[in-house]
């Protein structure tokens, strides 16, 4: 039987987190605010936003169409793969 190596490093939580907010954002077309997005990944506002940012900085997100807030949405090659 082969065993996992156990890693000294820690869990890689902050993967499991931007998978949720990406499936959040796959769910809702329009986009979503950044207070939406936390709500619905349960992940915390403040780390959302490091995220979000990331992946706009990246150009994988871009902020969508909103009468009052902005939005984000997929773009660029994250929307392809995602598509």
């Amino acid at each position: 039987m082969i065993r996992a190596r156990e890693s000294k490093s820690a869990p890689v939580g902050v993967v499991g987190k931007v998978l949720r907010i990406l499936e959040a954002l796959d769910a809702s077309p329009a986009g979503l605010q950044l207070r939406e997005i936390a709500e619905q990944t349960t992940v915390n506002k403040s780390t959302a936003y490091r995220f979000v940012a990331h992946l706009e900085n990246e150009g994988n997100l871009l902020p969508g169409s909103a009468q009052e807030l902005p939005t984000m949405r997929p773009c660029g090659r994250l929307a392809d793969l995602w598509l």
